[in-house]
């Protein structure tokens, strides 16, 4: 699992009549979503620069960005504020999944699973979904 580490808040203390500044930083670690691949072909796509499995260079670029955004989300929420992505939860057949929009065309298809310590989440890619299918 990742973790990023974040300094949140700085503290300066003057010492009286003799002018010394210390400073103490505190810290805390913030843990950011795991990516999974349901299949070798995604996650290939992901971090191989040089297969395509077909798509186009665009769609190609464009999923490895989108993934590592996803690997850069503390939670599901965060991927809300992506307004360009149109991150969207499936209805229907679909019932359980999300979705963000690559193109037009594609959407990467994923589910979002709680850890067992309850406090983080997995996205699990499960396809890239052609609109036009």
């Amino acid at each position: 699992m990742l973790e990023r580490l974040l300094f949140v808040k700085r503290k300066i203390t003057l010492l009286p009549k003799k002018g010394i500044y210390l400073m103490e930083q505190i810290s805390y670690t913030s843990v950011i979503m795991d990516v999974e691949f349901n299949h070798s072909d995604l996650r290939q796509l992901a971090c191989d620069g040089a297969f395509v499995g077909g798509y186009q260079p665009g769609v190609v670029r464009k999923y490895r960005k989108i993934i590592t955004e996803m690997q850069a989300v503390e939670n599901r929420l965060s991927l809300y504020e992506w307004k360009a992505l149109h991150f969207e939860k499936l209805k229907g057949d679909r019932k359980g999944q999300y979705s963000v929009k690559i193109n037009d065309q594609y959407r990467i298809i994923f589910l979002i699973s709680k850890n067992k310590d309850e406090k983080t989440e997995t996205i699990v890619i499960l396809e890239i979904g052609d609109y036009h299918k």
